[in-house]
């Protein structure tokens, strides 16, 4: 849907448009059809003489280290488009995969806040990784203490 951007065919400039066209209407909130379709139609004539054979990501990269960001703003919003969406499927695909994970596990030992809890130090381990547990533990044991006092043995004489 996106390679026309990058490897764009000069002997079809107006199939490049026409996918230029059908992309902006996609996207219609962040392209604009005319800008980004003359935008394609100039890629399509000097890309290959600018940036060469390139991926998406470099391509992006060649044009904000060329300065010509403002000559092709919008080939620049539809690749940063592009570079999200793998990101942005992926974290929930990896959410859904660790939760089966861990409620085949421990399904009958928990119940559903401890289960939620523990998906969340699952997805966020890298988070996890930087806690200091031991002032988790003191500061858990702290508010869970159910020590019961007995009087001690030398002040009590009942029992002697």
């Amino acid at each position: 849907m996106f390679s026309f951007i990058w490897q764009p065919s000069k002997g079809d400039a107006d199939s490049n448009v026409a996918k230029a066209v059908k992309l902006a209407k996609f996207y219609s909130n962040d392209l604009t059809v005319d800008d980004f379709s003359e935008e394609i139609l100039h890629m399509t004539m000097v890309g290959k003489e600018l940036f060469g054979t390139v991926s998406s990501l470099n391509l992006l990269n060649l044009i904000y280290q060329k300065g010509l960001q403002n000559i092709f703003p919008q080939t620049c919003i539809a690749l940063r488009i592009l570079i999200t969406i793998p990101v942005s499927v992926a974290e929930g695909e990896r959410t859904f995969s660790k939760l089966s994970i861990v409620k085949n596990h421990l399904r009958s030992t928990m119940g559903q806040e401890r289960l939620s809890h523990l998906i969340l130090m699952s997805c966020e381990h890298d988070l996890a990784k930087g806690l200091n547990y031991d002032n988790i533990i003191d500061s858990f044991a702290s508010l869970r203490a159910r020590r019961i006092h007995f009087p001690s043995s030398s002040s009590d004489s009942s029992y002697q």
